[in-house]
């Protein structure tokens, strides 16, 4: 055997007693910080829910569903400076895009029942309310034609304003029932 060797490994050794050691110290000193306050089941059971809690929130606010997001292109014409200052200046122009771009993306969380998608669905409906029965006094001025114009564009509403509020309480119910298992 190599004594070189030998050493590394007994180096080893020792880093991971080490390691080993200050794990459980933190361990205990967690555990014992828990229990400067008084200590109590109460106490403990209430750490846990609040811990269940911002947990489930999290991985809910991690869920976020058809974030309709879009960047506006940068144009640049003439480009006299420097690759800095040009770099500078397309980050600050792509942070700035993100940043009005976020509520988007707070709005399609399922936290929050995905708001946009209830908007989307709401002016969809109303969008085609008054779009199939223009549609069809266009095609033919026959007053039947007109009046399955109407009839198709509140069926259509009556469908989207449905799927958006169902989709939303669904989403929500979802959210509460994560926080609780």
């Amino acid at each position: 055997r190599h004594r070189g060797g030998t050493r590394r490994r007994d180096k080893g050794r020792r880093r991971s007693r080490r390691s080993r050691r200050r794990r459980r110290r933190r361990a205990s000193n967690a555990a014992s910080a828990g229990r400067v306050g008084g200590g109590s089941a109460l106490t403990t059971g209430a750490s846990l829910f609040v811990s269940r809690f911002v947990r489930s929130v999290g991985l809910t606010l991690a869920s976020i569903d058809r974030a309709p997001i879009r960047l506006k292109s940068l144009s640049i014409d003439h480009v006299f400076e420097t690759h800095a200052q040009l770099a500078e200046r397309i980050s600050q122009h792509y942070q700035m895009q993100v940043v009005f771009e976020v509520y988007k993306i707070l709005g399609s969380a399922d936290i929050l029942g995905n708001p946009v998608n209830l908007v989307s669905s709401l002016g969809t409906g109303v969008t085609s309310l008054f779009y199939e029965p223009a549609l069809a006094m266009r095609e033919s001025a026959s007053l039947s034609s007109v009046g399955r114009g109407i009839a198709r564009g509140a069926l259509s509403a009556v469908k989207h304003s449905l799927a958006g509020a169902l989709n939303t309480a669904s989403k929500l119910t979802g959210t509460v029932s994560g926080g609780l298992g």
